[in-house]
């Protein structure tokens, strides 16, 4: 039995497998527990080791899926946060090509752009996933990243085997900084947001220039 303040009893056990008999032992089935990979593992501090894992079908990741764990030096599982999914017997396939994903993905978020040389940083890539459906039902989908080079921003998109937009996120950090837009002499110091305008130049590289600086004591 576990003791005190542990969710399982001590194990010369990977964590891993310790992890996979405790999912058993809530009642997940077998499928789903196959599913769950380890992604990393970190060294011990104060005693406890963290680990994280995902869900993976097919050879695919289940897409919001992870874990994270942690397990005392008696190889006890002291704490877990999961939103693993129920595994089905089948995953229904893609409709869409990646690039059909990529197209779809694109349209959505710049539905005026006309062509697309120098617009992104990387040309937009797609990774297939798998998608839980609410139903309970599983379909391979994919992630499409996109990358502007002008405005940096930074989208994962989740499309559907179908083609259709089923989320939009957002990964590039909304940054401000606090400067003098000409110089001290000339402007007062203010907060301005992003990149600075007129330059493909990201973030605070925009906002300093490449010749010669001043530096001047403003007290």
């Amino acid at each position: 039995q576990p003791s005190g303040g542990t969710l399982t009893p001590p194990s010369n056990a990977s964590p891993a497998a310790v992890l996979a008999q405790y999912l058993r032992d809530q009642g997940r089935d077998e499928a789903t527990v196959r599913s769950i990979a380890e992604v990393s593992r970190g060294s011990s501090r104060n005693g406890i080791a963290q680990g994280r894992y995902e869900q993976r079908v097919g050879g695919l990741p289940v897409y919001g899926t992870y874990a994270k764990a942690a397990f005392n030096s008696r190889g006890e599982l002291v704490s877990l946060i999961e939103n693993f999914v129920s595994v089905p017997a089948a995953v229904a396939s893609a409709r869409v090509s990646a690039q059909q994903a990529i197209d779809a993905a694109v349209k959505n978020l710049y539905p005026d752009l006309t062509g697309r040389a120098g617009f992104f940083r990387n040309p937009p890539s797609a990774t297939r996933v798998a998608i839980p459906q609410a139903d309970g039902s599983m379909s391979v989908g994919y992630l499409v990243e996109t990358w502007t080079d002008r405005t940096n921003e930074l989208n994962e998109t989740l499309v559907g085997g179908d083609g259709a937009i089923l989320n939009v996120e957002l990964r590039t950090n909304n940054d401000s900084y606090n400067v003098f837009t000409n110089n001290p002499n000339v402007t007062p110091q203010a907060i301005v947001f992003g990149p600075a305008p007129s330059t493909s130049a990201p973030s605070q590289l925009g906002w300093l220039g490449t010749g010669g600086q001043k530096t001047t004591n403003i007290g």
